[in-house]
């Protein structure tokens, strides 16, 4: 079932010049463009998420539910692309009694003057190079927290290497997880453990109904793309009619 984890933490990006003027450097973010502003402060241009917030928090913002609103966007954009997700993880990686797919996603998100989220875009493959020492232990640390709530089959792994044969099918490797439910329910207090003190937070699934409703229509939309022959003949039946 589809788990979405949100890191609590992240990388602020800022403008090196201020608002109000044509330069590029007052209205985009992107590093490499404010990196080669000869004013630049990195450690400015670039900041923790955590340090921000706090700031805003006192400040008097909301931040418990800030997160709420970004947790929205990004749990909803996930959904809307779940449909295509579960499709090929059945292909390529089908399910043998445990979840062996994963995915880290980059969400860059926009907060606009009475702060709210916007989703601006999402990379599959997020980057991991850095610019400060900050930004550097802070990409370290969550992939350190992603593996330990993704992969925690440390048990499993221990139980392969004992075999005599190793399992080289999924019908194989699925007797494995029948005959040893001791194995995963290990597996599973695990994962619950390192959820604890995590930077990962889990959203979804969550107590609210309304998610689920979506994510219900959502798996009822098709999920193949319709062939330049078969658009074409859509366009002309629609003519006709």
């Amino acid at each position: 079932p589809l788990k979405i984890y949100v890191c609590r933490n992240g990388v602020a990006r800022f403008c090196t010049e201020d608002s109000g003027t044509d330069s590029k450097y007052s209205f985009l973010t992107n590093t490499a463009i404010n990196s080669k502003n000869p004013d630049a402060v990195p450690d400015k241009m670039t900041r923790m998420i955590t340090d921000v917030f706090a700031q805003m928090q006192k400040d008097g913002v909301d931040i418990k539910t800030l997160w709420q609103r970004i947790d929205n966007v990004i749990i909803l954009t996930v959904m809307s692309a779940y449909g295509y997700l579960l499709k090929k993880e059945r292909e390529i990686c089908p399910n043998n009694g445990f979840p062996r797919c994963f995915q880290i996603i980059g969400c860059d998100i926009l907060l606009d003057k009475n702060l709210r989220p916007y989703i601006l875009e999402i990379n599959h493959r997020p980057s991991m190079k850095t610019n400060t020492e900050n930004s550097k232990n802070l990409k370290i640390q969550m992939l350190k927290d992603a593996l330990k709530v993704a992969a925690p089959y440390q048990p499993l792994q221990q139980l392969l290497k004992d075999l005599d044969k190793y399992p080289v099918t999924n019908e194989e490797m699925r007797e494995i997880v029948e005959g040893n439910p001791k194995v995963f329910d290990e597996i599973k207090n695990l994962r619950l453990r390192n959820e604890r003190h995590n930077s990962f937070e889990l959203v979804y699934p969550k107590k609210s109904h309304r998610y689920n409703l979506i994510l219900d229509k959502i798996m009822k939309l098709p999920t193949e793309n319709l062939s330049e022959f078969e658009v074409d003949n859509t366009d002309r039946n629609s003519y006709d009619d």
